[in-house]
């Protein structure tokens, strides 16, 4: 089954928003999270990389449950949320997002 998402993330500064008014269209109660990797690519999981995050200013990786999602009886999810990561705009273009 494939799933559509549609949403935008917007870095600003060390912020990353992300706001997914998506539809993913799984069975009901389908919990999942969304996640910045340090990859480029999401063809290969060797590609996609490891949580794209700044070790050397925060003591742990930010990417955890407020990032999560859980889809309706219609199997469609939305929210939003904001992550602390550490990492500037420039830096956060064309990482993958898993």
């Amino acid at each position: 089954m494939r799933t559509y998402v549609v949403g935008t993330l917007q870095p600003r500064q060390r912020t990353l928003n992300c706001y997914h008014p998506f539809v993913r269209r799984d069975p009901k109660g389908i919990k999942g999270q969304f996640h910045l990797h340090n990859g480029t690519s999401c063809a290969t999981s060797d590609a996609v990389g490891d949580h794209y995050w700044n070790a050397a200013t925060l003591e742990s990786d930010p990417w955890g449950a407020s990032t999560g999602y859980e889809s309706d009886a219609a199997g469609e999810a939305s929210g939003e949320f904001e992550v602390q990561q550490g990492i500037d705009y420039d830096g956060n273009l064309g990482r993958a997002v898993v």
